[in-house]
């Protein structure tokens, strides 16, 4: 027990060392938010970072005796994703411009970063193919669910869970939501009405942009270790076969090489996301800044 707590405290407190590195000392000369927005942008990054934590990690947790299965854990950080996007989206209290508006046409890459953009569609698409190929090597269990994966040798075989299309379907649909989401919370910041202050307000909307973008980052990143990692725990399944020739015969999956790999990447994708998620909350603190010297 004393083992599988160290790991969930390094798997949870080191994304946060992380992303106070980041935020406090690359990030620290961007604009935050104030006021009611810093506060829906803490949340914002808390929610879907805590809640993946006790997703993941809660039935090792003597205190807090979760045991979700596998679709749970799946769309977890999907569901929690919606939430933060639907806090960020919330616009910051506006103060009305005077005199003439501005007229010039905006866009969406104005303010959101097209490499975050194309983060999440990326990711978006490696989830989706991902999903695919576990659903599509899923069988139908005793209740008629695409949960079961079987490998045979000869006149034996042997079955595991897979994440298949019972387990995954929900969180393509919440992943669906998400995406659609995310941009209709970027058109939102786009066409929303210019403050007196258009350059503060300019660098407060791609913030916004960001953190949206940022948070949609952490929570697909996260979906996608769950998979990865069930994904190694039915690669690495073994079983064996008794013959009057051989006598006892080992047996594995189809794709047992990838077992290491997958599980790796799993941890790897869980621990950047739950950073972007830390980052996006550490935004509403502020930092230091360093104040610039010239020399004549």
């Amino acid at each position: 027990m004393n083992v599988v707590l160290l790991m969930v405290l390094a798997l949870s407190v080191g994304p946060v060392l992380i992303a106070a590195g980041i935020r406090f000392l690359p990030m620290r000369g961007t604009v935050r938010p104030v006021g009611r927005a810093a506060v829906l942008t803490l949340v914002a990054g808390l929610v879907p970072a805590i809640g993946a934590v006790l997703s993941l990690f809660g039935s090792w947790i003597p205190l807090i005796p979760l045991n979700p299965d596998l679709g749970w854990r799946a769309a977890t950080p999907l569901v929690l994703g919606v939430i933060a996007v639907l806090l960020l989206m919330v616009p910051p209290p506006r103060a009305r411009a005077r005199g003439a508006a501005t007229l010039s046409r905006r866009r969406i890459a104005q303010f959101a970063p097209k490499q975050w953009i194309w983060t999440v569609v990326v990711l978006a698409c490696l989830v989706l193919g991902t999903t695919i190929a576990a659903g599509a090597a899923s069988t139908p269990d005793e209740f008629g669910h695409y949960t079961m994966y079987w490998t045979s040798m000869g006149t034996s075989s042997f079955g595991t869970h897979i994440y298949g299309w019972h387990f995954s379907t929900p969180s393509l649909i919440t992943l669906a939501v998400l995406l659609a989401g995310v941009f209709a919370a970027l058109f939102l910041i786009t066409a929303a009405p210019w403050n007196d202050d258009i350059e503060t307000d300019a660098a407060v909307r791609r913030l916004r942009a960001t953190n949206i973008l940022r948070v949609a980052t952490g929570v697909v990143l996260i979906h996608l270790s769950v998979i990865l990692q069930s994904l190694g725990g039915t690669a690495a399944l073994r079983g064996g076969s008794v013959t009057s020739e051989l006598g006892t015969v080992a047996m594995g999956t189809s794709f047992a090489a990838l077992a290491p790999a997958l599980t790796w990447s799993g941890i790897a994708a869980f621990v950047i996301g739950l950073t972007a998620c830390f980052i996006t909350a550490l935004t509403a603190i502020p930092a230091r800044r360093v104040a610039a010297t010239t020399r004549s």
